[in-house]
Formats: structure tokens, sequence, C-alpha cells
């Protein structure tokens, strides 16, 4: 929210649920990752803005952060990544 200075309200909660506001557009959005992963629900949140909230280069930073996650295993070995599908980048 900070990198957006007001322009986005965002909460996350318990079990993979996000909710928020793009207000300048008068958009809303809520999520629920059906497994409750919150890396799966910080990406999905991530792609959602980067799609619908225009961007500058600084908050587009930001976002590539949470966009792209790595899967570790319980031995904390990379095993996969998670990205958003096409519907999530347009």
């Amino acid at each position: 929210m900070r990198a957006f200075c007001g322009r986005v309200m965002q909460k996350g909660g318990a079990e993979g649920v996000q909710c928020g506001a793009i207000r300048d557009k008068g958009l809303g959005y809520a999520l629920k990752i059906d497994d409750g992963n919150m890396q799966a629900s910080q990406l999905a949140v991530a792609n959602l803005l980067k799609r619908f909230a225009d961007p500058d280069a600084d908050q587009l930073a930001v976002l590539n952060r949470f966009s792209r996650q790595t899967v570790l295993n319980v031995r904390k070995f990379e095993v996969g990544e998670m990205h958003p599908t096409a519907l999530l980048t347009g």
C-alpha cells in the first residue's frame, strides 16, 4: 500500500484470503486460495495489481518481488515455482 501512496487498499487474512481496492479506478477485489496458501494469494494480488492498477516503475518493482514465488520443500530446497496464468497476466 505504501508504494501506491493511497491508491490501493489491501488486507490479507488467514487461509489465503486477500481483499482490497484500487481506489482511483473504483475497483475492488476479494480472492481466496482454496488450499490457504498465502504465497499463492500474494502472487495473485501482485499480478492483479500489475494488470489493473497501472503501476509506475517503482510500483512495478515492488509488485515484481511477489509476482513469481519459489516453492521450497521441507528441507528448504527449491523444487518449483508458482507463476500466474494467462488469465491474470492478460
